[in-house]
Order: C-alpha cells, then sequence, then structure tokens
C-alpha cells in the first residue's frame, strides 16, 4: 500500500510543484514557459495564450471605434521611450518585466529607465531563492547599474505559484501544517527579513494565478489541494504580518473581461476575502491582450474592482502580431496599446507593467528563436528587438497628452502614495499602523481612527469607522465597508503537456529529461517534469516536440 506521505509526493509532483525542480533554471513565466503547474500543459489549467480568455468573441475591428475608443496618433520618429517617463499622468506608473536575458542586454537595460517599476520575471520565485540567490543578485546589480540616478521600485514576484517552487521545501509539506510551516519560514527567515530590505521594494505578489479557468473554484496547483482556500488567507495574514510596510496583490491572468466566469469567481471570491479581513492591497490584472479585445470589456474589467475602491494595476501587458509585423500590423498593436492605457486611466488603475522590455527577449519568441508563438506570432512589446521605439510608444504617449494633468487611479490607491519600501521601511506611505489584522497596508491614513474595531481592519477597511474615519484613505480601504484592495496576476495555463526544448536559441542550453510523469504541470502523462536547464520553452505537442529536441542533441555529439 503507498503511504499518504508518498501519495502527496506524487500529487505534489503531477501537479507542478515538484515537477519543476531544475539546478540553473531561468525562465521567465510569460516567455521561456507559459504558465504554473498542474492541471494543465501550458502550465496549470489555462489555454493556449493564442487562443487566450482574454479575447471576446470575434471581437472589434480596431479601424472602428466603438464607446470611448480612440485613434491614437503612431508616429515615433525620433521618440526614444524617455517621452514614457515625461509624459506621465500623476498618480500613475509604468513599469516592466526584467529577467536572465535582459542582462546580457544593454540596450534593453538602457530602457528600464523609461519604465522603472520593475518586476524580476524569475529571480524571486521560490526554486530561485532557495536554489540560486545569486540570481535575483544579478538582475538587481544589472538594473540599478544601467538606471543611473533613476529610481527604480520593485515589485516582489512571486511567493505562492503551482510552479518553480523549491522541492526540497515542498517534500516536507506533506500536511496543512507542514506546508504552512515551511511557507512561514520562507517567509520569516528569506523574504521578509532579508530580501525585501535589500532595495526598494513596494509590493509583493502573495497569490500568482491560482483561479481556475472554468470559474468553477480554485486551480489544482499543487499547494490548493493541500491548504485550500483558509490557507491561501492565513499565507495573506501571514505576510501582512511580517511584511507590513508593503503592498499585497493577488496576480491573476483571464481576468480582462468583467463577464467571464473566471473574472466572475476570482470578484466575488477577493470581496469575501476582503470582508473578512484579508489584507489585500490591489488587484493585478495581467493583460496578455490581442488586437481584438474590446475598449468597453477592457474598461469594466478595470472598473468593477476601483468601483468597489479596491485599487488594480494592469501587470503583464503584451500584444503579439504577425511575424514578421507588417507596418498595418504595427498600426493596429499601436492602436490597441493607446487603449489598454486608456482603459487603465479611464477605470482608476494606477499602473501598468509591460511583459518585456523589447522584442527581441520575449516569451513568444522569435521567428528564428521560437516560443510560444511558434515563429508566426510574436513582436508583443513597445520596443522592437534594436530597442527602436515602436508605433506603440507614440500611441501610448498621445494617450497621455490627452490625460493631461488629472490625477489616475482611486482614492487610496495611487502611484503618488507609495512610499519608500528601502529597508524594510514603507516611508510616509504606512501611517495608519497596525490595527487588527494589519489595518491598512497604507498610503496615507489608512484604516485610520475608528477602523481597528471593524471586522476589515486588518485590511484598511474602514470597519467601524466608515467613510471619512480614515478607510477610504487607506489601501484598499472600503469607506464603511471594511476591507482592502484586491489582488490579481493571471498567468498562462493549459491542456496540454511537455516542454518543448529548442535546440538552437542562444540564452539558454538543453534540458536533461526527467522520468515520464505529468509533464511540466502538464496534463496527465503528457510530457517530461525533469531537467536542469538554462533553456526550456514548452508547446502543447509534449512527445513530439521533446524527441525532436532531444534528437537534434544527440546530432550535434
Amino acid at each position: 500500500m503507498v503511504s499518504s506521505k508518498l501519495a502527496l509526493v506524487l500529487m505534489l509532483t503531477a501537479g507542478g510543484v515538484l515537477g519543476r525542480s531544475s539546478d540553473n533554471l531561468r525562465r521567465l513565466d510569460r516567455r521561456q514557459q507559459p504558465g504554473g503547474g498542474g492541471g494543465g500543459g501550458f502550465g496549470n489549467g489555462g489555454a493556449d495564450p493564442l487562443l487566450h480568455p482574454a479575447t471576446s468573441g470575434a471581437g472589434a475591428s480596431l479601424s472602428a471605434t466603438s464607446g470611448a475608443q480612440h485613434h491614437w496618433a503612431t508616429d515615433a520618429s525620433g521618440m526614444t521611450g524617455a517621452e514614457l517617463k515625461e509624459h506621465l499622468p500623476p498618480g500613475f506608473f509604468l513599469g516592466t518585466s526584467v529577467d536572465g536575458p535582459d542582462l546580457k542586454d544593454p540596450v534593453a537595460l538602457s530602457l528600464v529607465k523609461y519604465m522603472p517599476w520593475v518586476t524580476p520575471g524569475n529571480a524571486l520565485k521560490m526554486q530561485s531563492v532557495y536554489e540560486n540567490e545569486n540570481q535575483w543578485k544579478e538582475v538587481l546589480d544589472a538594473v540599478t547599474k544601467s538606471a543611473g540616478d533613476t529610481k527604480i521600485k520593485w515589485k516582489y514576484h512571486t511567493l505562492i505559484w503551482g510552479a518553480q517552487q523549491s522541492k526540497t521545501m515542498m517534500q516536507q509539506s506533506f500536511s496543512k501544517e507542514a506546508m504552512m510551516k515551511t511557507i512561514t519560514d520562507f517567509v520569516t527567515n528569506k523574504m521578509c527579513s532579508k530580501i525585501i530590505k535589500e532595495t526598494d521594494f513596494w509590493a509583493i505578489d502573495v497569490l500568482n494565478e491560482v483561479f481556475d479557468d472554468s470559474g468553477n473554484g480554485f486551480k489544482k496547483n499543487g499547494y490548493f489541494e493541500v491548504i485550500g482556500e483558509e490557507g491561501y488567507k492565513e499565507i495573506f495574514k501571514l505576510v501582512k504580518q511580517k511584511c507590513p510596510n508593503y503592498k499585497l496583490i493577488i496576480n491573476e491572468y483571464g481576468l480582462e473581461t468583467a463577464s467571464s466566469p473566471k473574472s466572475n469567481f476570482a470578484f466575488k471570491t477577493i470581496k469575501s476575502w476582503l470582508a473578512d479581513g484579508v489584507g489585500i492591497d490591489a488587484v493585478a490584472l495581467q493583460y496578455h491582450v490581442q488586437l481584438d479585445n474590446k475598449y468597453e470589456d477592457m474598461l469594466a474589467s478595470i472598473q468593477r474592482w476601483t468601483k468597489e475602491s479596491i485599487p488594480v494595476i494592469l501587470s503583464e501587458i503584451d500584444i503579439p502580431i504577425n511575424l514578421p509585423p507588417s507596418k498595418e500590423d504595427l498600426e493596429k498593436q499601436a492602436q490597441q496599446y493607446g487603449n489598454v492605457i486608456q482603459a487603465a486611466l479611464e477605470g482608476g488603475a494606477f499602473g501598468a507593467t509591460f511583459w518585456g522590455i523589447t522584442d527581441l527577449h520575449t516569451w513568444f519568441g522569435t521567428q528564428t528563436e521560437q516560443g510560444v508563438g511558434h515563429g508566426t506570432k510574436g513582436a508583443p512589446l513597445l520596443f522592437d528587438a534594436q530597442g527602436k521605439p515602436k508605433p506603440a510608444v507614440a500611441a501610448i504617449v498621445d494617450v497621455f497628452k490627452k490625460w493631461g494633468n488629472k490625477q489616475a487611479g482611486i482614492e487610496g490607491g495611487r502611484a503618488t502614495d507609495i512610499g519608500s519600501g528601502n529597508g524594510g521601511k514603507d516611508g510616509s506611505s504606512d501611517t495608519s499602523g497596525d490595527a487588527g489584522a494589519g489595518a491598512g497596508a497604507g498610503a496615507g491614513a489608512g484604516a485610520g481612527a475608528g477602523a481597528g474595531a471593524g471586522a476589515g481592519a486588518g485590511a484598511g477597511g474602514a470597519g467601524a469607522g466608515g467613510a471619512g474615519a480614515g478607510g477610504a484613505g487607506g489601501w484598499g480601504g472600503m469607506p464603511g465597508g471594511g476591507g482592502p484592495g484586491g489582488p490579481g496576476k493571471p498567468g498562462w495555463n493549459g491542456q496540454h503537456g511537455g516542454p518543448w526544448i529548442h535546440p538552437k536559441t542562444p540564452h539558454y542550453g538543453l534540458a536533461q529529461p526527467g522520468p515520464e510523469l505529468s509533464g511540466w504541470g502538464g496534463a496527465p502523462g503528457g510530457g517530461f517534469p525533469g531537467g536542469n536547464t538554462e533553456r526550456e520553452d514548452y508547446s502543447p505537442n509534449g512527445h513530439k516536440q521533446h524527441r525532436r529536441a532531444m534528437a537534434a542533441q544527440r546530432r550535434r555529439r
């Protein structure tokens, strides 16, 4: 008979948490691999990015205006990227992800200063921190050096995700109590006591891609099966206690429309958590969108949160087009980028992070170094492979110019509310204290007087204080509502299995296959979990792609 301890190890392995271990892993979860572990191959239960749930029906032609959709200026001649920072609206930020390949590209690094709210793509995943902490040091040092006098603010990405977890740590997690202990040890001894104090962090992605795409509950990711929903809530309370001066975020994909079952489940769940006093400070909507996403849908997806006084950011924006892109493709992409940023501003979001810097380093890949775009879709970012601003940069600048000096965000949820997080202090951003379960990690007054007694005190909710008692001033404080802001970060997860190891990618070497289990988060039996890698990509074809890659490796020997 298989012991219960062994059964749990097998479950965690098949679910993706153990199935992602590698010694020298350098992946960006939206670049070299499409998502988290567990129930499906493009990660853990999501969709092919080119058939992403963000699309809404047939969509609208970008040549037609609908609702508040506009036509944006797209002439980027003479631009450098500095215009993005020069015309940035008050209360709003622009950011980018940065990871291994970017560190070897001086042109890409030179552009970070124009999008200075940085998210490390892989370096702070739990596996990297436990097994290769130098990876984070390399990212921090390279970005800091290239930024010069520009102040960089960092978001910790990510604590809980169904992939890239430490095998050693997870093998100790045979019950809810054991798993919560390992998480507590990591939060206490690694994240909050050490890493978070090394530079100017402002936020932490506490939960990453935890909602199932069906809208029927939570994703089976190796964590949920053990600790359940209550465990997720306990983790937020733990991080709020150990890192009290940082904004805590749920980062989720597939919430780019307000009408999908997944979006509705996430909205209902997060509001319920806030009412229970869970310290969620903002929702991060990933925004991997397509050309046919409708403006009205994007606007509604943001406003549903901000109308409830829940702060929102867009956290992983990219918009793929045809490869090689035509002038018409670039124009359509630019218009859609303008629409996304306009929706963010009009909807009350307070920031936007792009999932990469240049088209040379992106999870979609290029025509010659293919990623999830399979050589036909890609070029999803603001700067081309040479670091030259694309028409999308001009479109965003046009949005900013037309927006003018109006404040972005919502009360208690603006970029200007963020103080300095360096050394564990949040500067002027934390004036409310930790009443109740955390009384607002709050910008400004946070929960304020009277909030501590409320059920939502820990989350920055007004509790007994009500609107005007300081509740609305705190991060995530809901006037009279007793709840903090929301989380959200979508990831790419899918229905297929198996790592695709591309033999020609220059940045990375080949993975060594492991035992045939569930795939790297693939559908059961659909791939190979193993691999000490310097380069790993994934495709829906699991075994066939793997065999081709290994055959290519043998031919070179």
